[in-house]
């Protein structure tokens, strides 16, 4: 809602208190948090004037925590440039081997390759992740990552 009232040039928007951090990644937009429904009034009648938070971009930061460095993995040279060129043309990655030959470390290196988003594109995995009750709360750059192993 806060990425379509920004392309709207809305003059704010009025929502729940306890989504402000999701719609604060909307860069300039101003954001009335509200409690209750007499709040909203309030605000729409003019009587609260000051935004509770007006959205900033996230700052760029890439943490690579609990994840494998590529470098620190020994030998499969073939198996790590696989994931390079799946990493890079964006591809999927399926791993088969018998138990302990490195598929789950690779698996877990994979993400600290992978460039981080666009704003546009980090907006977008924002907007998924909001759709489904899973708000982004870590690296609002890095690309989503699903191991199901």
């Amino acid at each position: 809602m806060a990425i379509l009232a920004r392309q709207l040039n809305a003059a704010g928007l009025i929502l729940p208190r306890s989504a402000l951090p999701q719609a604060a990644v909307v860069e300039g937009l101003p954001l009335f948090g509200v409690d209750d429904i007499g709040e909203a009034i309030a605000v729409l009648h003019g009587e609260r004037r000051q935004p509770s938070v007006v959205g900033k971009t996230p700052p760029r930061r890439h943490t690579l925590e609990g994840l494998v460095d590529l470098a620190q993995v020994k030998g499969q040279e073939v198996a790590k440039r696989a994931l390079c060129i799946a990493a890079v043309g964006g591809h999927n990655v399926l791993m088969a081997g018998p138990p302990g030959s490195g598929k789950t470390m690779l698996a877990r290196a994979l993400p600290g390759i992978l460039p981080p988003l666009a704003l546009d594109d980090a907006l977008e995995a924002a907007t998924i992740h909001a759709a489904v009750g899973r708000p982004r709360t870590k690296d609002f750059y890095a690309r989503p990552f699903r191991a199901p192993h």
